[in-house]
């Protein structure tokens, strides 16, 4: 089961992070988001979890490495290449209304780096979305996809869940994997990963106490509670997928 903790704001929050057992923490480059981070927090903040994520933590063994994932929402593809190198991502997660073109250019100015494409999914928009997954499957421009809740007026980070039928649905259109978020905490995790099967899981709302603070007991627990389900335990490694 693959883990992400999304939309951390400080240095202490992506220590317990990486630490917790995540296995990518994500940082907010949106404007508009209650998690938003500048570029020079970013750094700092990546270099922490990196660092953390490369000594013992408080469990018996080490903690791998921490995928550094920066999220954007229709930014510009040259403003995003800036900021992923400033701050040595690992991974970009698109998380707006993106199209192909758009897609495309950033897959080639950072050719090595992990794409994730989100999507905002609602029983309503389904057809939509099936033929978003099938152009994505189709021309293999990112490496995973993540399902959001659709609220309008929103990007993300609302707390709303996804019907496990769309989530399903969605299973069956692509052979990427599948990130399921949309308010999961240490409380549901386990139902909803029961329910979907997802390759991975992500939350930001669901490990904190308030916008952008996250709390580690809640953040160890949820890791226990997901990886307690799951049909391998272990951690996953997101990898690049192959071009076509």
């Amino acid at each position: 089961m693959w883990i992400k903790f999304c939309g951390a704001t400080r240095i202490e929050d992506a220590v317990a992070a990486a630490q917790s057992g995540a296995d990518a923490l994500g940082l907010n480059f949106y404007p508009g988001s209650k998690r938003f981070v500048s570029p020079a927090l970013a750094a700092n903040l990546a270099d922490a979890a990196r660092t953390a994520a490369s000594i013992p933590g408080s469990h018996e063994v080490s903690t791998p490495a921490c995928l550094i994932t920066g999220v954007f929402v229709n930014a510009t593809p040259s403003h995003i290449e800036t900021i992923a190198r400033a701050v040595r991502l690992d991974a970009v997660q698109l998380h707006g209304d993106e199209d192909r073109d758009t897609i495309l250019e950033i897959r080639r100015l950072l050719p090595q780096t992990l794409l994730i494409r989100a999507l905002r999914a609602s029983v309503d928009r389904l057809p939509e979305l099936l033929a978003a997954i099938d152009m994505l499957q189709q021309t293999a421009l990112t490496d995973a996809l993540l399902l959001d809740a659709f609220v309008p007026g929103s990007f993300g980070g609302t707390g709303a869940r996804i019907d496990a039928s769309v989530f399903k649905a969605c299973q069956q259109k692509t052979t990427l994997p599948l990130i399921l978020a949309g308010g999961l905490d240490p409380e549901n995790i386990a139902t909803a990963i029961h329910s979907c099967r997802p390759f991975g899981v992500d939350t930001a709302g669901g490990i904190e106490t308030q916008p952008g603070h996250k709390d580690l007991g809640k953040m160890r627990r949820f890791v226990a509670a997901a990886r307690s389900v799951a049909d391998h335990p272990v951690r996953t490694v997101l990898t690049r997928q192959p071009a076509r």
